[in-house]
């Protein structure tokens, strides 16, 4: 019998994200598995572990991908996790830009992102099915939640994978689009070698299809049984999603003394809204009392999220209808002044922190400073956050010279405690720099220059020095050395420099030094090796190789830059990292290409070489010269 996928007592190397017991697991060719489980309880753990995105102490992840062509696993497996997630792989895009007309130029079309299909009758079926030729001239920007997730599943199915994971593929589908999806992913069971894979938390969403169930809870990872046993065993579904003592601590909570005593909680007037020429609510009238309850139904791309948005005041176009909420008005045909940077600050759990959209009145640099400061002062409006420089902390004083920011802190600053220091550092750093004519930004403590735990000096900081989780917020921040290679000013030898960042700890260490890399060196006698444009798609490690993936931007070797610059700058800053021995590059998931003017291999697994690192004698030879 053939296994597509084999784990045998598999334990990750890193004990964050272990599961409490080994995994043993075996999924065989023709078998269709649901992972059942509460949120939280390892379900997305165990597909980490199953597309090897955690390397295993021992007895690596098997795979038998026959008959397809490629032995690969990020060509066979692929992946999807139904957010709201509206960029590609750049992050270019953010949620609220759906709603700023003036910003859709710079997003593509839905026809710009799907791929090409050899399999015309594949591609037919699914643009029937989710009403893809309805979407083509839409901006990706513009899809409601139930469209964007249509269009995911398309473009993935269009790449043909051999293995298809599904992180709650019905989350977000309306009732019709539900049942149809069940369907089209039966009989693409039958008509083809696709296996699939589905993530659930909840048990109604297995379709009949699945052959195999296996339960996760409690990072506890369940036999693999047949959906028959699955099902015969299963314990029907609470009558309340919460439970007796957690409902009456709602109850009990303080709120008696702050709620709004109003007759009307929503009162809408003849709203309309469009988005270019697309009309989403014409003179719709809508009023919610107190007291009542309220559902709203109807197809994806109707206008449910676009209503939820007037309400919460997340369109920009609300301030230009006549709403009211809890009887005070918030519309009234104005406009609200454009939100202009984001202030940083530090979220309510207190481990970590998140941007809040600020609209600047200060022009003048020194006013503008004062005013961010201020801002970092003051509680947000949000009860997410709370403020980034609380009451016990005071600046004495504040200088700017070519760029850099220096800010003086009395000596209260040293009672702060180490994780809370480096996020309010973080904050303040990340809104400043935001700031015309600010680049950097040094801390000091009394005329002292600020020292980190270990006792070294901190020195000047920019945004880069705290990079972000790819659209979360800013979390779990761990402080870490970079070594990076770059190619040097003639472009024949390699550069190595050193970096301290601060990261999030949820960021795979490989794919922050390709972030690092791409951004370039920080010295004028290195440069990039990546040409302009270059967009790291995706970066995994198995069995101690490195797989970088780059868009067909790559293939464009800088000018002046010796080709094996270009490699070694990438092989050796990964194998800076004790579980890396070698690394292979791909160009859209491909091996191979004819276009490219790299005179190295795609698709081979090269090692580490230094031969070509330039020693610092020499660099200093070189800027004499200069």
């Amino acid at each position: 019998m053939q296994h597509v996928i084999t784990i045998e007592n598999g334990v990750t190397r890193h004990p964050l994200y272990r599961m409490k017991e080994p995994v043993n697991l075996q999924i065989a060719a023709g078998e269709h598995v649901a992972i059942v489980g509460p949120n939280g309880g390892g379900k997305s753990l165990l597909v980490d572990t199953i597309t090897g995105r955690y390397p295993l102490l021992m007895n690596e992840v098997k795979y038998d991908f026959s008959p397809s062509e490629s032995k690969m696993a990020c060509d066979n497996i692929k992946y999807i996790t139904f957010r709201d997630s509206y960029g590609d792989a750049d992050g270019n895009y953010y949620y609220q830009q759906r709603w700023n007309s003036q910003d859709l130029d710079d997003t593509p079309i839905v026809a710009d992102l799907l791929p090409p299909c050899k399999d015309e009758q594949l591609r037919k079926a699914l643009y029937d099915l989710f009403g893809i030729e309805e979407m083509l001239s839409k901006h990706i920007i513009l899809l409601s939640s139930g469209e964007l997730r249509k269009f995911q599943l398309t473009k993935t199915l269009l790449s043909g994978p051999r293995v298809l994971i599904m992180d709650n593929p019905f989350i977000g589908l309306d009732a019709r689009t539900r049942g149809l999806l069940h369907t089209l992913l039966g009989k693409l069971t039958e008509m083809t070698n696709l296996q699939i894979i589905l993530v659930l938390s909840k048990t109604d969403d297995i379709p009949t299809f699945i052959t195999h169930v296996i339960p996760v809870e409690d990072r506890h990872c369940g036999p693999k049984i047949t959906l028959q046993e699955y099902l015969a065993h299963r314990e029907p579904d609470p009558a309340h999603v919460l439970s007796d003592e957690k409902r009456q601590r709602i109850l009990d909570l303080p709120y008696a003394d702050n709620l709004f005593h109003t007759e009307h909680i929503v009162d809408l007037n003849k709203v309309s809204i469009r988005y270019g020429e697309r009309v989403i609510l014409k003179e719709f009238d809508w009023t919610v009392k107190c007291g009542e309850k309220w559902a709203l139904s109807g197809e994806n791309g109707a206008g449910k999220s676009t209503l939820l948005s007037l309400i919460c005041a997340d369109n920009p176009q609300s301030y230009a209808c006549d709403i009211s909420l809890f009887g005070l008005l918030t519309g009234c045909g104005g406009s609200k002044e454009q939100e202009n940077m984001k202030i940083y600050y530090i979220n309510a759990l207190g481990d970590g922190i998140g941007a809040v959209g600020y609209h600047m009145d200060a022009t003048k640099t020194d006013a503008m400073i004062d005013e961010a400061l201020q801002a970092l002062a003051t509680d947000p409006d949000s009860v997410d956050y709370r403020k980034t420089i609380s009451d016990s902390i005071k600046i004495t004083d504040r200088v700017l010279d070519n760029g850099l920011l220096s800010l003086y802190f009395d000596r209260e600053y040293e009672e702060l405690t180490g994780y809370t220091e480096v996020l309010m550092r973080a904050a303040i750093v990340k809104t400043l720099v935001q700031i015309k004519g600010i680049d950097s930004v040094a801390f000091y403590v009394g005329e002292d220059p600020l020292l980190d735990a270990n006792g070294s000096l901190v020195g000047s900081m920019n945004d880069d020095t705290f990079i972000n989780d790819y659209g979360a917020e800013t979390g779990s921040l761990e402080k870490t050395k970079l070594t990076l290679y770059f190619a040097s000013a003639d472009g024949q030898s390699l550069v190595k420099q050193e970096k301290d960042v601060y990261y999030n700890k949820n960021v795979a260490r490989e794919r922050l030094i390709m972030d690092y890399l791409l951004k370039g060196p920080d010295s004028d006698d290195a440069k990039s090796v990546f040409p302009s444009g270059t967009k790291i798609l995706n970066v995994t490690v198995t069995d101690g190789v490195c797989y970088v993936n780059l868009d067909s931007a790559f293939l464009k070797t800088p000018t002046g830059i010796n080709s094996n610059v270009v490699l070694y700058a990438i092989v050796n800053s990964l194998t800076e990292l004790d579980n890396i021995n070698k690394v292979q590059i791909l160009v859209d998931g491909a091996q191979s290409t004819s276009d490219s003017t790299l005179e190295f291999s795609l698709g081979t697994s090269y090692e580490r070489d230094t031969s070509m690192v330039m020693q610092a004698v020499e660099r200093d030879l070189m800027k004499e010269g200069d």
